[in-house]
């Protein structure tokens, strides 16, 4: 059962690696229709609810204006 099971996985799989990539000639287009995001890092840190204790060092790093420390912590 187990040696049906692993050569059913590895047909399967070895057969998926030939399929060609549809999205890799460039002409595809994406398949999300819904708008994006065009934030500046700072307007990406003031929209963090500050009030959660557990975001009392990126606050105090984004008051400090260092955002490099902020999105380490």
């Amino acid at each position: 059962m187990r040696r049906v099971v692993l050569l059913l996985m590895l047909t399967l799989f070895g057969t998926m690696s030939f399929l060609p990539a549809s999205a890799s000639d460039g002409t595809a287009t994406p398949y999300y229709t819904y708008p994006t995001l065009d934030l500046t890092v700072e307007e990406f840190f003031a929209a963090f609810d500050y009030d959660n204790p557990a975001l009392a060092d990126v606050s105090a790093a984004v008051a400090d204006g260092d955002y490099e420390r902020a999105a380490k912590e």
